[in-house]
């Protein structure tokens, strides 16, 4: 087994996973919070366009924020980094400097900055609903953006990031 810190475990009452929606309803507590965030992109972009949690769901089912976020830009008719664009045949991308932070274009930073508030609302969303502290709570995550923002939330985290059968593991531990 890898251990890479040790886990207090004396002050754990709350087991945080990342089950989406497959084994309960994980899903539905978490748009509550992407809902706030995204409405907020939208709002940054000059987008009018407003979502409900339930129907943010609904309508990104599958998607992560960042693809949700690049889809809800381009459908906007904003602007984005042509980095942003090689998906979206027909977007409007822009080679002008967008360093200055343009107000209404979407560039990869301005992505960057909006999914890591996205993660961290969500995470912020579970810890208050649930009424715990994050020292209070293990969070067991299945993706890196998972894991980075439950250890910024201040929980102690779980990284199931990858998938290694072990005679492979075997075989990188040498």
């Amino acid at each position: 087994m890898l251990q890479f810190g040790q886990l207090g475990l004396g002050s754990i009452t709350v087991l945080l996973c990342d089950a989406d929606g497959n084994l309960f309803p994980s899903e539905e507590p978490a748009f509550v919070a992407s809902a706030e965030v995204t409405n907020r992109f939208m709002a940054s972009l000059g987008l009018s366009r407003r979502f409900y949690p339930e129907e943010l769901r609904l309508a990104t089912t599958g998607k992560n924020f960042r693809t949700t976020a690049v889809d809800l830009a381009v459908g906007g008719g904003v602007p984005v980094e042509a980095t942003l664009a090689v998906r979206y045949p027909g977007a409007v991308t822009t080679t002008t400097d967008l360093s200055g932070g343009t107000p209404h274009m979407l560039t990869a930073a301005r992505l960057e900055h909006w999914v890591q508030e996205e993660k961290q609302a969500v995470t912020a969303h579970a810890g208050k609903r649930l009424g715990i502290t994050p020292w209070q709570g293990l969070a067991i995550e299945d993706s890196v953006p998972g894991a980075q923002s439950a250890v910024a939330a201040g929980l102690q985290t779980i990284g199931n990031v990858a998938f290694v059968s072990w005679g492979e593991l075997k075989g990188l531990l040498g």
